[in-house]
C-alpha cells in the first residue's frame, strides 16, 4: 500500500512538472482565454483514456506502472478519476 502511494506521488510530481513547463509556453491570446490550460487538460484526459485502454488490452502490465502513468496523465481538473479502478 505504501509503495502504491510512492508511485502515485512520483507520477503526480512528473505530471505536475510537465504541466508547469507546458504552461510556460509563450502562447497568451489577447482575449485572455486560457488556451494552454484547455489543451493540457484535453491532452491529459486523452492520455488517461489511452492508458486505460492499454491496461485493458494488456492485462499483464505492472500495477505500479499503471498507477504512475495514471497519476502523471491526470489533468488537474480530474483529481483522481482512476481511483476506483485500482
Amino acid at each position: 500500500m505504501l509503495l502504491n502511494c510512492v508511485f502515485v506521488g512520483l507520477g503526480g510530481a512528473a505530471g505536475s512538472i510537465c504541466r508547469y513547463l507546458l504552461g510556460l509556453l509563450p502562447l497568451k491570446p489577447a482575449s485572455g482565454f486560457p488556451a494552454i490550460t484547455l489543451c493540457i487538460n484535453i491532452a491529459g484526459a486523452f492520455a488517461l483514456g489511452l492508458i486505460g485502454a492499454l491496461a485493458g488490452k494488456y492485462a499483464k502490465l505492472n500495477p505500479q506502472l499503471l498507477l504512475f502513468l495514471r497519476a502523471a496523465a491526470s489533468p488537474p481538473s480530474l483529481p483522481f478519476p482512476w481511483r476506483r479502478q485500482v
